[in-house]
């Protein structure tokens, strides 16, 4: 409410991020693609902004297709994990992501997830 009137120059990146999704989703498009969204954002407002996304997505499911290089994020905010090859680019690996919609900041540490992280992180090296 303290930033009702605000212009988005105003506003900061972690709000900005927040306005232009939740304005995309007020339109209820049967598909979400997100490129890189929270690049920009410091580690702590990106930590919320996954919270924030995974309780929007929750509430109102929406596919989404979400480009990242950040293999935390990835893991904590998608079901699928697609990696990608070098270019051209082709997809070299599908994997499931089995953490369920509880996941947040404290998957983090959690032994399946590190593991997890791992293993793609060495498809990552050998598809680059």
């Amino acid at each position: 409410a303290d930033f009702a009137d605000a212009l988005p120059r105003q506003l900061s990146g972690g709000m900005r991020q927040r306005a232009a999704i939740a304005q995309v989703l007020a339109n209820q498009p049967p598909l979400l693609l997100l490129d890189e969204p929270f690049g920009a954002l410091d580690a702590q407002t990106r930590l919320r902004m996954h919270e924030w996304v995974r309780g929007l997505l929750a509430e109102r499911p929406t596919t989404t297709v979400l480009v990242t290089h950040d293999v935390d994020e990835a893991l904590l905010l998608g079901d699928q994990l697609g990696l990608l090859s070098a270019r051209p680019a082709k997809v070299v690996a599908v994997r499931d992501v089995p953490f369920g919609a509880q996941r947040g900041r404290h998957t983090l540490v959690d032994p399946a997830f590190v593991s997890l992280k791992a293993s793609v992180l060495d498809e990552v090296l050998e598809a680059s």
